[in-house]
C-alpha cells in the first residue's frame, strides 16, 4: 500500500500545484515498443534478455501556460523476459493495463518543442504466461497466479512535440521504466524494467 500511497499523493499535488492557471488541453492515441526485463533479488545467476513488446493507449494532456503540463493515460503494455539455457528459450509475457501520471516540463522552442517527463504509473496485471521451446517442440504455462496484480513503476524520460496545425501536434519520446513493486509472490523479488519508446498524435480540446 506505500507505493499507493505515493502514487495517490503524487497526482494530487499535481493538480493542486496548477488548479489555478490557465490551461490547454489535448487528447490523442500513443502506440510504441517497450523493451522489457526483470531485475531478481537474489540473483539466481541466469542472464536474462529484454523482450520487445508492444504500448498502446490514450494519453490526456493538460498544458498551462508555464512551461508545464500534466499527462495522464490508459494504456495496454507487454512486459517479461528471455532466457536462453543451453538449447532451450524460456520467456516470461506479461501483460499489463497501465495508468500512467507523468508531470512534463516544455522547453516551448516555437513549432519544434524538446520536454522531459517524470512520473509514477500504476499497472493492473491481466496475463502471465511461461513459454519454453527447443527445437520444434513448444509449451506455455499460465503463471497468473504465482504474479502479484498490482505493480507500481517510476517512469522518466525525454521527447519532442512537433506543432503540424494549430490544434494538432504530433509528439515522439522516450522513457524508462522503473519497478517499485516486487511482482513475484515467492521468496525472489522479481521488479520491470523497460524503455519504452512510443509516438502519436494529440488533438486540442
Amino acid at each position: 500500500m506505500y507505493f499507493g500511497k505515493v502514487i495517490f499523493t503524487f497526482i494530487t499535488l499535481m493538480f493542486v500545484s496548477n488548479c489555478s492557471i490557465s490551461q490547454s488541453i489535448y487528447w490523442g492515441p500513443e502506440a510504441g515498443m517497450n523493451f522489457s526485463n526483470i531485475t531478481e533479488s537474489p540473483s539466481s545467476g541466469i542472464t536474462s534478455d529484454s523482450k520487445t513488446g508492444l504500448v498502446a493507449g490514450l494519453i490526456f494532456e493538460t498544458k498551462y501556460e508555464s512551461n508545464f503540463s500534466n499527462i495522464f493515460g490508459i494504456r495496454y503494455v507487454t512486459k517479461g523476459y528471455n532466457v536462453k539455457t543451453g538449447q532451450t528459450d524460456v520467456s516470461l509475457n506479461l501483460e499489463y493495463l497501465d495508468f500512467p501520471a507523468f508531470v512534463k516540463y516544455n522547453f516551448n522552442i516555437e513549432n519544434i518543442n524538446p520536454y522531459i517527463v517524470a512520473g509514477v504509473a500504476f499497472g493492473l496485471n491481466l496475463s502471465a504466461k511461461l513459454k519454453a521451446s527447443q527445437d520444434l517442440a513448444a509449451a506455455e504455462v499460465d503463471v497468473k497466479k504465482s504474479i502479484e496484480v498490482l505493480n507500481y513503476d517510476l517512469l522518466f524520460g525525454a521527447g519532442i512535440d512537433i506543432n503540424i496545425l494549430e490544434s494538432k501536434k504530433l509528439f515522439v519520446q522516450i522513457a524508462y521504466s522503473l519497478g517499485l513493486s516486487d511482482i513475484n509472490k515467492s521468496s525472489t523479488s522479481w521488479r520491470n524494467t523497460g524503455i519504452q519508446v512510443t509516438t502519436g498524435i494529440l488533438f486540442s480540446l
